[in-house]
């Protein structure tokens, strides 16, 4: 009898101690994977950037931040190291490097030529900012010209197909035809200045005396040539101008033109001596 008990006592005390180690098991198993996942999901840094530093400090420092977002720089890819490397070793980098560098300096040019042409944005794809550079284009037949220089220009800077000579002379030509469509836009809306029509009244108040009432009309864009002509002295004869199109203006650039430098870059934009 006194056996039995025994046995029946230490199995009661196997069975909790058996008991209390898979619950221990179990239970640093479950916190190591909720830790696992906490590190995981975990944002860092858990502190902000300057929050120990004074205030004036600290603003300083999210305003460098934030406009690091807005930095945008196209460095130049093909300098005379990377050119004579190229010329000695076969490769298939350097007409696509000098792709890029062509419209990089016909951009930097038209900057110097007319300071209202906007910078490129860091997230802007290429066909939107021709469109910036070029509003009139979307909607006509300008776009099917930016749309194909757009895929060339993908093409040379991230698509893995080959990027050879061919390829860059065909690149040139329609670079040379977007150009054109953004000086001829350039031209248009230099000539078109906006007018604002307005009527005077004069109303009688109360007391006798008359008060001036100014009403705005809808603006329009007027020709400055048809400003200039109705302006003109009476008896003169009218001066008629022909319009230039995309046809009878020219770039100056050749498709044999093989120069990516910011020279021949030049050549791309339109002088005021050859449009006048």
């Amino acid at each position: 009898m006194m056996l039995a008990q025994d046995i029946s006592l230490v199995s009661v005390v196997l069975f909790i101690a058996i008991g209390m180690l898979v619950f221990l098991l179990a239970f640093l198993f479950a916190k190591r994977q909720i830790m696992r996942f906490a590190l995981k999901s975990a944002r860092r840094p858990h502190v902000n950037i300057g929050s120990d530093a004074p205030m004036l400090l600290r603003e300083k420092i999210h305003q460098c931040l934030e406009m690091t977002q807005s930095i945008c720089y196209e460095p130049t890819l093909l300098s005379e190291e990377v050119q004579n490397a190229a010329n000695s070793n076969e490769n298939h980098y350097y007409y696509r490097m000098k792709a890029l560098d062509a419209f990089s300096n016909a951009v930097t040019t038209l900057q110097w030529s007319d300071s209202s042409v906007p910078r490129r944005e860091p997230k802007q794809t290429i066909q939107l900012y021709l469109y910036c550079l070029c509003p009139s284009a979307a909607g006509s037949k300008g776009a099917t010209t930016i749309e194909k220089f757009a895929l060339c220009y993908t093409q040379a800077r991230h698509s893995p197909a080959i990027f050879g000579e061919q390829e860059f002379i065909r690149y040139m030509e329609l670079l040379d035809k977007v150009i054109r469509l953004i000086k001829l836009d350039q031209k248009r809306r230099s000539k078109s200045l906006k007018a604002v029509d307005m009527e005077v009244h004069f109303n009688k108040n109360a007391l006798g005396g008359a008060e001036t009432v100014l009403y705005k009309k809808s603006a329009e864009n007027i020709p400055m040539q048809d400003m200039v002509r109705n302006r003109s002295a009476v008896g003169a004869g009218d001066v008629t101008e022909t319009p230039h199109t995309t046809r009878d203006i020219s770039s100056g650039y050749s498709s044999t033109d093989r120069s990516s430098s910011p020279g021949s870059a030049e050549k791309l934009l339109i002088t005021d001596s050859k449009i006048a």
